[in-house]
This record gives structure tokens, C-alpha cells and sequence, in this order.
């Protein structure tokens, strides 16, 4: 089988000469002109490797927020409590909802809202001091 290879570049003349050497290779080749199509299909694909223009702002600043929100889903999965969580999903609107404020969090659990406040300035203190010690 060929090794997969993901070409991502906004000039389309370098793209497809970069394309024609690497098929003339037998390698299998799958090209993009943006980040946006280019982290579609890697959600769906793992590239042998991924030849990438820099300099494209949308997949390097795309990349770089996945992987902060990564980071940040696996430390509130390993620091805070169940209701910390609750807490900060519905505060922040994670992931990708609508943002609450504290007394709507609270009345939708039933809570106060210095109650939620308390949960949350804790929540946010415990995530700050397992991301920097």
C-alpha cells in the first residue's frame, strides 16, 4: 500500500507540482488550498505525512486551538470534580454552546449564584495550578 501523503499549500502552482513529483513516486497524494479542508480530512485520515505552507494563518492557528482545547478537556477531566465540570461547561458555553451566566447556571441546578461563583473561581484555580504547577 502507498504511503499516504497530505500536501497543503494556498499556492495552487506549488501544490500541484509538489503533487506531480510525489505521484510519480506512487505515493498516494491528497492536496488542499486551506486549512479548513485540510483538518476535515484529517479528522477522518492519518497521513503517512503532511507537507504543510506555514504560512497559511487558518490551519496554523486552527491546529494550535485544537490542540489547546485538547489539553484543556483532558486537565478539567483530571482534575475537577463532576459539578466543577457542570460548572464550567455551562459558564463557557463548552464545547461550542452558549455561554451562561452564573445565575442562569445556577438556576438550572438548582444552586445560588455565589454558590456557582464559588464552584467556578475554584474549578478555574485548580485548572491554573495543574496547567502551570
Amino acid at each position: 500500500m502507498a504511503e499516504k501523503i497530505v500536501i497543503v499549500d494556498d499556492e495552487k502552482e506549488i501544490a500541484d507540482v509538489v503533487e506531480l513529483y510525489l505521484k510519480n513516486e506512487d505515493y498516494e497524494v491528497h492536496k488542499f488550498y486551506n486549512g479548513k479542508d485540510t483538518l476535515a480530512f484529517l479528522e477522518k485520515e492519518e497521513p503517512d505525512l503532511a507537507i504543510l505552507d506555514v504560512m497559511l494563518p487558518d490551519i496554523v492557528e486552527e491546529m494550535e486551538k485544537q490542540r489547546l482545547n485538547q489539553k484543556l478537556y483532558e486537565l478539567m477531566e483530571s482534575v475537577l470534580s463532576l459539578r466543577e465540570k457542570e460548572v464550567l461547561y455551562l459558564r463557557y458555553g463548552l464545547p461550542g454552546g452558549t455561554e451562561l451566566t452564573q445565575k442562569e447556571v445556577g438556576k438550572r441546578l438548582g444552586i445560588s449564584r455565589s454558590y456557582v461563583s464559588r464552584i467556578e473561581k475554584r474549578a478555574l484555580l485548580r485548572l491554573r495550578d495543574a496547567a502551570w504547577g
